[in-house]
């Protein structure tokens, strides 16, 4: 038999409560702040326009005295006369509270620790109810569950509103701050490795085009200012020297570009795209989200990089004190657009099946620890440990350290890593 969602929602809760096995209260609740009846009529009633919910827990203390509804407020402040409404704008809640109870039934309410089989039959007692207040054991208010909040548990489609992520040779890595999914914590550290390596070849291939255009009387360096100068007369020497130290990021983005992190790194945004809009972790839905993602790590590079060239540009045009502001609004406007850019072209690449199939088992196994327990909080240093960066340093720090100790056993690498210094 087809169920009407829109209808009878009960149905399919009651149908559903399977899913949603070895769960309590507290792991859908959400601990939204309250109003207080110290709060004031006119916030409380901005509170109520732009909630979610049709109902927003009041408490006196720790307790929970109501779930005020629009209906409740309108009801007794519009039978008041003019005189009486322009003074209440003034005055807290518990100037109406009284009136509001005295015909209002008790909130109905959950503990914490109830399983969520108690939330459905409570829902089930109360069909006009869409919210319900949740309490510790103490009696103390803790947040509110709605219906809507039990669907998305049966269905699994809770989700964290931001997830975060890094490509990583093994695979994908994702984390929501709290716990994380997919490879672990040696593969971060072997994507920090990786990027020394590559970056360590980016300027080992700078070293050596550079010899090699000397070798055969080439002066790279000498021609970029002969064909500058004539723009910027003063200041053509030093902005070769600036984008000099650009040329080894572009060659990094290179060899970036063709080996397989750049497709792990297309999956890993992709992936971060379906659970941030709500959609199902499934190859083809995965495949059609867009590769850049507005918070990778590549924009913030993008952005150094954009305001290093126009603060060089705009320097050799006007001054030094006179380029940070231009270079600096410039940088505003169009950062985000050169750091899409550089994912689409360069930091990331198709994935393959292999790849999105990695970024899917790194989102689900994230899901699933979320969805646990979605109220689960992590001091900063766990958050900072879950984001991966100081693992990559690690990682970072180990690949220099080998290059270093390398060049004792191999006399023929001695010159060219003492020509990065």
């Amino acid at each position: 038999m087809k169920v009407d969602l829109t209808s009878r929602p009960d149905i399919l809760l009651k149908a559903n409560m399977r899913l949603a096995t070895n769960q309590t209260v507290a792991s859908l609740a959400r601990p939204i702040a309250p109003l207080t009846v110290n709060t004031s009529i006119p916030r409380s009633i901005e509170t109520l326009r732009q909630s979610s919910f049709d109902k927003y827990p009041v408490v006196s203390g720790s307790r929970l005295v109501l779930l005020l509804s629009e209906a409740d407020l309108s009801g007794v402040l519009l039978s008041l006369p003019p005189e009486e409404q322009e003074r209440h704008r003034l005055m807290p809640l518990s100037s109406v509270l009284d009136a509001i109870l005295l015909n209002k039934p008790r909130p109905s309410t959950l503990s914490v620790d109830d399983p969520i089989s108690q939330a459905f039959a409570l829902f089930d007692l109360y069909p006009e109810q869409s919210v319900v207040g949740v309490v510790d054991g103490r009696g103390t208010y803790y947040g509110i569950l709605s219906r809507a909040d039990l669907l998305a548990g049966c269905f699994r489609t809770l989700a964290p509103a931001k997830v975060g992520g890094m490509a990583t040779p093994l695979g994908v890595y994702l984390t929501d701050g709290v716990e994380y999914g997919g490879v672990g914590n040696w593969a971060l550290v072997l994507a920090g490795a990786l990027m020394s390596a590559l970056f360590t070849a980016a300027l080992l291939t700078g070293t050596w085009i550079q010899n090699f255009a000397i070798g055969h009387h080439v002066d790279l360096y000498g021609g970029a200012i002969r064909l500058l100068t004539p723009l910027m007369p003063q200041y053509a020497a030093s902005f070769v020297e600036d984008i000099q130290v650009l040329v080894p990021l572009f060659f990094m983005l290179l060899l970036l570009r063709v080996i397989p992190v750049a497709g792990y790194h297309a999956a890993e945004h992709q992936v971060v795209h379906c659970i941030e809009r709500g959609e199902p972790l499934l190859p083809d839905k995965v495949a059609s989200m867009p590769r850049p993602h507005p918070r990778c790590g590549t924009n913030l590079v993008a952005a150094i990089s954009l305001f290093g060239v126009c603060f060089s540009i705009f320097a050799g045009l006007w001054s030094y004190s006179s380029a940070i502001v231009p270079a600096a609004i410039v940088t505003l406007l169009t950062w985000r657009q050169v750091g899409t850019f550089f994912q689409q072209y360069f930091t990331t690449r198709k994935a393959s099946p292999k790849q999105v199939a990695s970024g899917i088992a790194a989102g689900e196994d994230l899901l699933r620890k979320y969805r646990l327990n979605t109220n689960r909080t992590a001091k900063m240093p766990l958050r900072i440990w879950r984001m991966g960066i100081v693992q990559m340093c690690c990682g970072l720090g180990l690949a220099w350290a080998a290059f270093w100790a390398l060049s004792f056993f191999v006399p023929a690498l001695k010159p060219l890593l003492q020509s990065l210094n």
